[in-house]
């Protein structure tokens, strides 16, 4: 076995180094591995502490050398056959080193790896739901199996953990010092063991934590002037951006349709260093890979792994004509002269059904025409107006150079970007002076586009004029072979060559959607009516086969609404009719009472053994069985209202606290954070309604309550047969409603099953009122008395009652927090609209200069190239905006929520933001999106202030006008107590058990 030596530098951070060198000691096997520590002048203990470790080499430097200088100090002293550079803020994980050596070691040609973790640069981050470092290890040990076909080649690796041969370092030298203190060398190692002939590969079969950034938090300016002037050495030094020349078009490369083992020939024009052919390469291990690109330093990496040609492409190519399944153009047809011409001309390069890939800017961009009528058409060094942009498009213009070009098969897709309320405004405005159906297209930044060679044109145009003269000749089996040679073209393909095309539009299209009835699904037929409709709404044949149609699919209402907007109904129409109204009425017949009927059945020829043998498996005699049914729970419900309910109700009240789900995973938070609560395991056969039902018919003799969740079919199954068999036990529903909470359910038949629920509850007082005023006016009317009652029961934060060591919980003092806003979530969710708080701190941070953002949680990979484009365009907030990525430790994040003066949530729906409650109890002061929840954690407003959804502005003027000592000081143990009394989980579930009383 080879001996690897671990390059640790360090400079403060002793927390984070114990951490470090304490996990390389429990996963790494002994005797395989030398720790070499490089001190850059530590004044926090760091030194005193390394000095008392025996098994450590040591290096103590007087003065702050920087990265690049103290790896190469501790590679001088190194003993091993490999050298691991590795961040201290790092925490390796079970088989982390012998799976990185087995790949390092499999190929001679392979000169270092590295592997992936949940927070670093470069496509390296995988997502993770752990939040604690029990629960790490954990994820990893399952991620860490050993798996070859999980290595991916890379055009360079990141620092905080490269495996390097020690056989690599002699012949390629040392880290270039230059970029010290640190940033971008890591960068240009990587390319430099590239030159000399060898891969990179990062291991996505290995997975270690890293904290990230610790080193550079305590001076972010200082750092962002480091970051910036390493990028200029890097380019100054290989003659390319590394930042811009690596990026990986992964959405270009989604849209690759071949089978993994094709042996496809992929070209890339602008290619630059291959980050995109590479990745291709990973996915696709038989493509061959080729490339147009003018920087040659830039193709030179490219060449290694990839044919790469300094070619004109408005000329004539070097290639073989019909020899390629793709061509990509990402980002270079608005830099061409004639971009017409080159799609004309590449189509010979490309196989008979051989594509295009292109991603182009759009010009109708509602923020070029704001500038545009404004007199503005000012050139930038990027974005839509780059200065190097010589041709601009629209959704249009391109489509027609693609069909000019005789592309068909024309796929888009669109990026977008974040807007204000003032945004949306104006494209209303757009669309108010245009079209209503060019909002898309008001809104798409770029388009991203699929295009297919093959002159599917006149093949279709031949096949739907002989259609349809053998309609009107009956010629059945002709028409048969003409459906069939359909098959190859899409149905939007279809429609849109019928109305082109053929003169009986209406008869044909409705013999399309007949004859594909039974053979595709509904999604392909009703499209072929609804144009038909479109083409002539009051057509009598097109009305009656769609609500044919849609009573098959059990779409009754929408069927009515159709078969009234026929004024004249034949016979037919009646008889369908009257097909209609008994189906309709059967099947919620048979919703409502197959199920009580099955357990009426059972219970006959059971209810002895069910009485005499069914226990739950925790089942303990004089104490009450609460059982939460929620198939769906994972680890991370535990500590939730899934979990926290039932735990309280132990702790608290002595009951016997059950989760019946399937097994999810593992199970961490039973052993610490809600020790007591048991799990029964489900069997799973794929039906979740069935399964639910089965368990109850075996267990539901000893559930004193059931607890289950939200208004769906199965809720309502699950309680008719609970009731059926346990009729004095009790059942308390959980709506977990928000604002978009649908009640088409609700009938007569439904209200009546939810009338045998004791306690049903939402979790805000909005959604109180609402399930309380309205729905009753809505489906009742004034005239008739409303049967049910619906609680207001909120949800609560996370409290550890083993280690709380006061009966009153320690207040936080302002005293304590910095100028901090903080938020905490998935990053990047379409719902969680994190973009409209990152633009409101742009507007509102000049009038608040010693304020910073900090953005706490996983970022979204989609949501990363928003941030880039985000700091490009504001360089200035670099300093300012802290992205910290993921904090699995509690107690780290518990740590941010008590820094933080301002807590702000900028969710577009929620049905209780646990986030807001845990802000509350730290004393954070809350600025909120206007969802009900925000409502109840303000108390209305007394604790913070509400925006309107998606309103940048208004929240930049909030936090403008909150961000002061005055405000924030005044409220701080306020809101504390506040949460407290409302928000904890003792008094929430004192309050339900009190209503269960009372039933």
């Amino acid at each position: 076995m080879f001996k690897t030596s671990i390059i640790i530098l360090t400079h403060n951070k002793l927390e984070y180094t114990k951490q470090c060198i304490e996990s390389i000691r429990r996963y790494s096997d002994e005797g395989t591995y030398q720790i070499i520590i490089v001190d850059n002048a530590s004044t926090d203990g760091t030194v005193s502490w390394l000095k008392k470790q025996s098994d450590l080499t040591t290096i103590f430097n007087d003065k702050n050398l920087g990265f690049p200088t103290g790896c190469n100090q501790g590679i001088k002293v190194a003993s091993g056959d490999d050298i691991l550079l590795l961040n201290n803020d790092v925490v390796v994980t079970e088989n982390w080193l012998k799976n990185l050596k087995s790949c390092l070691y499999s190929s001679d040609s392979i000169g270092a790896v590295g592997p992936v973790t949940n927070s670093a640069a470069y496509y390296t981050m995988v997502p993770v739901e752990y939040s604690s470092m029990e629960e790490m290890h954990q994820f990893a040990k399952g991620f860490n199996q050993l798996d070859a076909e999980k290595w991916e080649q890379r055009l360079k690796l990141i620092g905080f953990c490269m495996l390097i041969k020690k056989s690599v370092i002699e012949e390629v030298g040392l880290l270039d010092e230059i970029f010290s203190p640190g940033n971008f060398e890591d960068d240009d190692y990587s390319f430099r063991i590239q030159k000399a002939g060898y891969k990179l590969i990062l291991c996505k079969d290995t997975f270690i934590h890293h904290y990230g950034g610790t080193s550079f938090k305590e001076d972010i300016e200082k750092y962002h002037q480091v970051l910036k002037m390493n990028e200029d050495k890097f380019e100054t030094k290989w003659g390319f951006n590394s930042t811009y020349s690596t990026y990986i078009r992964n959405e270009i490369v989604e849209l690759i349709d071949s089978s993994k083992d094709a042996a496809i020939n992929v070209l890339e024009i602008g290619c630059a260093c291959g980050g995109t052919l590479l990745k291709i390469k990973n996915s696709y291990k038989n493509a061959n890979l080729y490339g147009i690109e003018f920087n040659e330093n830039a193709s030179a990496i490219a060449n290694q792994f990839a044919n790469v040609k300094a070619q004109d492409a408005e000329r004539e190519m070097d290639y073989p004509k019909g020899f390629f399944d793709y061509i990509i153009l990402a980002d270079v047809l608005e830099h061409l002269y004639d971009p017409w011409a080159v799609m004309k001309n590449i189509r010979k390069y490309l196989k008979e059904d051989g594509k295009v890939l292109i991603s182009i800017p759009n010009v109708m961009h509602f923020s070029l025409l704001q500038k545009v009528i404004k007199g503005n058409w000012t050139y930038t060094d990027a974005g839509l107006l780059d200065k190097t942009h010589i041709r601009f498009f629209t959704l249009n213009e391109i489509k027609k150079m693609l069909l000019d070009a005789n592309y068909s098969g024309i796929e888009f897709g669109a990026s977008t970007v974040g807007k204000t309320t003032d945004d949306e405004a104006f494209i209303q405005l757009l669309t108010k002076i245009s079209d209503s159906s060019l909002e898309g297209q008001y809104n798409a930044y770029q388009y991203i586009v699929k295009a297919v060679k093959s002159d599917k044109k006149t093949k279709l145009i031949n096949i739907l004029n002989t259609l349809e003269t053998n309609l009107i000749h009956h010629l059945d089996e002709d028409l048969e072979l003409n459906l069939n040679e359909l098959e190859g073209f899409s149905t939007e393909e279809v429609i849109t060559g019928v109305c082109l095309h053929v003169e009986d539009k209406i008869g044909v299209l409705n013999y399309l959607a007949i004859r594909n009835y039974g053979k595709a699904s509904i999604d392909e037929v009703i499209p072929y009516l609804q144009r038909a409709l479109e083409l002539r709404p009051d057509d009598s044949d097109t009305i009656y086969n769609l609500i044919f149609v849609l009573k098959s699919i059990g779409e009754f209402e929408l069927a009515k609404q159709y078969f009234d907007s026929v004024q004249e109904k034949d016979p037919e129409f009646i008889s369908l009719y009257k097909e209609l109204l008994e189906l309709d009425t059967k099947n919620k017949v048979e919703f409502l009472n197959n199920n009580m009927e099955n357990c009426d059945s059972y219970l006959l020829d059971q209810a002895t053994e069910i009485k005499n043998a069914k226990e739950l498996p925790y089942y303990k005699a004089g104490r009450k069985n609460f059982v939460t049914l929620f198939p769906e729970t994972e680890n991370v419900h535990l500590t939730k209202d899934v979990g926290m309910i039932g735990y309280t109700l132990y702790k608290k009240h002595d009951f016997n606290s059950t989760i019946a789900c399937y097994e999810n995973g593992d199970y961490p938070y039973l052993e610490k954070e809600v020790r007591g609560l048991n799990i029964d395991f489900i069997s799973k056969t794929g039906n979740t309604l069935e399964d639910g039902k089965l368990y109850l018919l075996n267990n539901a003799l000893n559930i004193d309550i059931l607890h289950l969740f939200h208004l769906e079919t199965r809720s309502l199954v699950w309680i008719q047969t609970y009731k059926a068999i346990n009729p004095v036990g009790k059942v308390y529903l959980k709506l977990d409603a928000d604002s978009r909470f649908m009640n088409s359910m609700i009938n007569e038949e439904v209200i009546n099953i939810l009338g045998l629920c004791d306690v049903i509850s939402v979790e805000t007082k909005g959604m109180y009122k609402y399930l309380n005023e309205v729905w009753p006016l809505r489906h009742y009317g004034l005239n008739k008395e409303w049967p049910l009652r619906i609680e207001y029961i909120p949800n609560g934060f996370f409290e550890d009652f083993d280690s709380l060591a006061h009966e009153e919980p320690l207040k936080i003092q302002y005293e304590e927090k910095e100028n901090f806003i903080c938020t905490v979530g998935r990053i990047g969710l379409v719902q969680k609209a994190n973009e409209i708080l990152l633009e409101a701190f742009r507007i509102a941070s000049p009038k608040m200069p010693n304020w910073k953002l900090k953005v706490v949680g996983q970022v979204e990979e989609q949501f990363i190239s928003y941030l880039q484009r985000f700091f490009i365009l504001n360089p200035e907030l670099q300093e300012k905006i802290i992205i910290t990525g993921n904090i699995v430790e509690k107690d780290l994040l518990e740590e941010e929520y008590r820094k933080a003066k301002v807590f702000v949530l900028t969710s577009r729906f929620e049905s209780f933001g646990l986030v807001l409650a845990e802000a509350a109890k730290n004393g954070c002061y809350i600025i909120s999106s206007d969802i009900f929840p925000a409502w109840d954690i303000t108390n209305n407003k007394k604790y913070g202030d509400i925006f309107e959804i998606d309103n940048i502005e208004q929240l930049a003027r909030m936090l403008i006008e909150n961000c002061n000592d005055i405000i924030l000081k005044e409220k701080c143990i306020g809101i504390q107590d506040y949460a407290y009394s409302h928000f904890s989980w003792p008094g929430i579930c004192q309050e339900l058990l009190q209503l269960l009383d009372e039933i």
